[in-house]
């Protein structure tokens, strides 16, 4: 039984999402165990006052980046890494599968370094993870593929329901109380149609029409929610949907930990494969997830309950096509594919307002 474990996913948001049920599992199976987690700055305010966690590591990854040979001569990157193996990790666990990843759980000092075998274990992990690990078959999920590294330590888990802490949120809502009484309303639906890639964006002029017809459908009010890059975006939508603010209310700008707090106080959360949908879901609330050039049987919004609708156009011979740009000269055909209407039906079936 391990005395100390070392957790390293240094990013994107929803992969560290996907991260977090592999956290509860080492908690519940060592619970007076040290548990670490060694992560890039994005991420981490995700992490901050984790109950599950004992150390959090922050990678400095935008100044790191900008001198990275600077960062080793001037001695940092040789402090950073002392500190973290002053906790005498016993054992590292790569759950990103990179070079990177896998070179900061060496640096940890941890003998034991567990991580992917196989096509999962890429670039040159496999070589400084001596413990590596490949997937069973039935590990389909990302998030089962992380419960399958917690294998070499006893731990079987990946037909678990996979649960997810968070820190609490419960500042971030008071600090939002001034949003929340605009929808007068305890509940409303979140829609967010910010996405990292063209081909897992829906239509901004889906989204406006969706605003439509569930704002004459359901008495919930709507809230637009954004991250940074995505104020013309939600713009746009606003001015094509055209509905007064008592219906459909762009949100302000929030951190991740305040955006984290407006999804866990939605009735339904409609958006792409992005991370706050992976976080919607974390947080138990229903999803509507529009999936384009992903593979949300891989990648979805985690949900082992059934309170997730996954609407993606399979009929469209591309999907999935994994490209960032869509090759496609009908132009992001299977978003297109994906109907206000049926979007719209979806929502209400989660809100059990079927009509």
């Amino acid at each position: 039984m391990p005395s100390s474990i070392l957790i390293v996913r240094l990013s994107a948001i929803g992969d560290v999402i996907h991260t977090l049920p592999a956290l509860h599992a080492l908690r519940v199976a060592f619970p007076n165990a040290r548990i670490g987690w060694l992560v890039e700055e994005l991420s981490a305010t995700l992490l901050r006052g984790h109950p599950e966690l004992d150390d959090l590591y922050v990678i400095p990854k935008k100044r790191w980046r900008k001198a990275p040979l600077k960062m080793w001569l001037n001695g940092e990157k040789s402090a950073f890494y002392r500190e973290v193996r002053k906790a005498k990790w016993e054992v590292a666990i790569d759950f990103q599968g990179l070079s990177k990843s896998a070179l900061a759980a060496w640096y940890s000092g941890a003998p034991t370094r567990i991580g992917y075998a196989g096509e999962n274990g890429r670039e040159v992990s496999r070589v400084f993870n001596n413990q590596r690990v490949l997937p069973p078959s039935n590990a389909i999920h990302v998030i089962q593929k992380n419960l399958s590294l917690l294998e070499p330590l006893g731990i079987h888990a990946i037909d678990s329901a996979a649960e997810s802490r968070f820190p609490d949120f419960s500042a971030e809502v008071e600090e939002l109380g001034a949003v929340f009484k605009t929808l007068s309303a305890p509940r409303f639906i979140a829609l967010y149609p910010g996405a990292g890639w063209e081909t897992k964006r829906w239509p901004p002029q889906y989204f406006a029409r969706l605003a439509q017809i569930l704002a004459a459908e359901s008495d919930l009010p709507l809230a637009l929610l954004w991250g940074p890059g995505e104020e013309n975006l939600c713009d746009e939508i606003l001015k094509t949907a055209a509905l007064p603010t008592e219906k459909l209310l762009l949100a302000p700008r929030t951190n991740l930990r305040q955006l984290a707090a407006l999804i866990g106080q939605s009735a339904v959360f409609v958006g792409g494969d992005t991370g706050p949908t992976h976080l919607a879901a974390a947080l138990n609330i229903p999803v509507v997830g529009l999936y384009g050039g992903s593979d949300p049987i891989r990648n979805g919004a985690w949900d082992p309950t059934g309170k997730t609708a996954v609407l993606q156009a399979k009929e469209v011979p591309c999907v999935p096509c994994w490209k960032t740009v869509c090759p496609n000269p009908k132009h992001i055909e299977c978003l297109w594919a994906i109907t206000p209407e049926v979007a719209a039906q979806a929502v209400l079936d989660r809100l059990g307002a079927v009509k």
